[in-house]
């Protein structure tokens, strides 16, 4: 049987492993590097050459430039999608989590009062009256104090 199977409400979390994350953001570091010596090579290229290349360079420049467009469109649906399913998980996971958390306040706040009432209280009472008890009994019943020798 699975685990998860097993008990539904138990929350499971993953650790990233820094390995991974380092060799993921070399490679960001590297696609960076690669866009960069593009666009260096298209300046070039453009500047260097006759009007014919300069033509295919431009033509081949507005391609990227449609691609990259279409690219960042599709990451910010992407995007899109990722802020419904926070939301979801906000809505589904969170607030049962908040409303547990806030119901068992509530019963620990009700346990305190019912303790303070049946347990302290007597006993603060109590206490109370036995010290009245021995500071009458002090007053009517004064002790003989020993005077030091000198």
């Amino acid at each position: 049987m699975n685990k998860n199977s097993e008990n539904p409400n138990k929350t499971v979390v993953k650790i990233s492993d820094p390995a991974k994350t380092q060799k993921n953001n070399t490679g960001i570091i590297f696609l960076g590097i690669f866009i960069l010596i593009a666009i260096s090579a298209i300046i070039y290229m453009m500047v260097s050459s006759t009007p014919e290349t300069s033509e295919l360079v431009k033509n081949i420049s507005v391609v990227l430039f449609i691609f990259s467009f279409i690219l960042l469109a599709v990451m910010t649906i992407l995007l899109f999608i990722q802020i419904v399913n926070l939301t979801n998980l906000m809505k589904d996971e969170v607030k049962p989590i908040l409303r547990s958390t806030r119901e068992t306040v509530n019963d620990i706040k009700g346990t305190v009062s019912f303790l303070g009432d049946k347990a302290v209280s007597p006993v603060i009472d109590t206490h109370a009256k036995i010290a009245g008890i021995n500071k009458i009994i002090k007053i009517l019943i004064p002790k003989k104090e020993e005077k030091k020798g000198s």
